[in-house]
């Protein structure tokens, strides 16, 4: 059996670190009795290992236990030498995030939840005693969990969560079946495609012990600073059926229907904010077309104010014109009394004999 993680003097280190304190003389690996690597923090109930070059030193490391010195009755352990990058980088990572998002499938996309890490375990050992036989799973990783948003999920799995990485291997049933009884839900945590095809081509350039140090840390920090900073979400799929135990059912069932009745809330609240949108449009939309109706008004009012201006320009003119007209009237009336006068001078005249008018002239005189 073979593993990415295990402990020295209570801290998580991966292969690569291992390897480093055993060339530079740091630890001794040559006996079970000096050993200092173990395989879990729990004292009564851990194995020592030791680590080891990848094959043909291509790929990652491992650390291995002692010869006759393993742990007993493991099943279904889908551990080996020949691990992928992706489900090293992966194991890794979860099982140093302190907090992070997942979405659990078969629910809505923007149903995520938030978990936050009291402590996480790798490579955890689970011991389910029978009556005939004892029975031992390697869970990938172990989530002692803080708190989740939302707060049920923490009830509803017994405040822990097991971690499985899937790279191409599933789950089997009957491990899932009996973890599941134990109150502990398991979940595999699917590497996205996009990222394994990334993962597989970088381990192909995993030619020498650099490389291959150099490949793993570059990966690892891209993608744990990715969820880290929850530009990435973990997708989890929830295996078998949870056994919620008595003393969390209460407080996950009050807890359920609360946040149901939340939900309900923000969904009536989006809707009505929904309508208030709309009615705050069409608010926008008549102050526009009375705005315009204002603009039309304030033309309308300059164009009147401009044309009565006009009128009254025509008024003066005519007023004027008139005047102009009455004068000349006038005018016409004195010339025309001045010709009649001058007429009838004229028929007199015509009328008179010439004695007439030798005699008016010399009485004249």
């Amino acid at each position: 059996m073979s593993k990415f993680i295990a402990y020295y003097k209570g801290k998580k280190i991966n292969a690569y670190q291992g390897l480093k304190l055993k060339t530079k003389r740091i630890i001794e690996t040559r006996s079970v009795e000096e050993a200092e690597l173990f395989d879990s923090l729990n004292e009564n109930d851990r194995y020592p290992v030791r680590p080891f070059k990848a094959r043909l030193d291509k790929g990652n490391p491992y650390f291995a236990y002692y010869p006759d010195n393993t742990p007993k009755n493991i099943i279904n352990n889908k551990d080996g030498v020949n691990k992928t990058l992706s489900h090293d980088v992966f194991q890794l990572i979860f099982s140093n995030l302190s907090e992070f998002l997942v979405h659990l499938r078969y629910t809505p996309e923007e149903d995520k939840i938030l978990l936050k890490i009291n402590k996480s375990y790798s490579d955890y050992r689970v011991t389910i005693k029978g009556m005939e036989k004892s029975k031992t799973y390697m869970v990938d990783v172990l989530l002692d969990l803080e708190s989740t948003y939302p707060y049920s999920h923490y009830y509803k799995w017994n405040g822990f969560l097991s971690l499985e990485i899937s790279v191409s291997t599933l789950e089997e049933a009957g491990k899932v079946s009996d973890l599941s009884a134990q109150g502990l839900q398991v979940c595999e945590l699917r590497v996205p495609n996009k990222v394994k095809d990334e993962l597989k081509v970088m381990s192909k350039n995993m030619l020498d012990e650099e490389s291959s140090i150099s490949i793993f840390k570059n990966a690892y920090k891209k993608y744990y600073h990715l969820f880290e900073s929850k530009k990435f979400t973990a997708y989890l799929i929830e295996l078998g059926e949870i056994y919620t135990k008595n003393e969390w059912k209460e407080k996950y069932i009050e807890m359920d229907k609360f946040e149901q009745q939340v939900k309900e809330m923000k969904t009536i609240i989006k809707k009505k904010q929904e309508e208030v949108s709309q009615l705050n449009d069409e608010i926008e939309k008549r102050n526009h077309y009375l705005n315009d109706l204002k603009e039309e008004k304030i033309t309308f009012d300059e164009q009147m104010a401009k044309d009565e201006r006009n009128i009254n320009n025509l008024r003066e003119e005519l007023r004027k014109e008139s005047s102009k007209l009455d004068s000349e009237k006038k005018n016409i009336n004195e010339i025309t009394k001045e010709n009649q006068k001058l007429k009838e001078k004229n028929e007199s005249l015509e009328n008179m004999s010439l004695f007439d008018f030798l005699f008016k002239r010399h009485k004249s005189n």
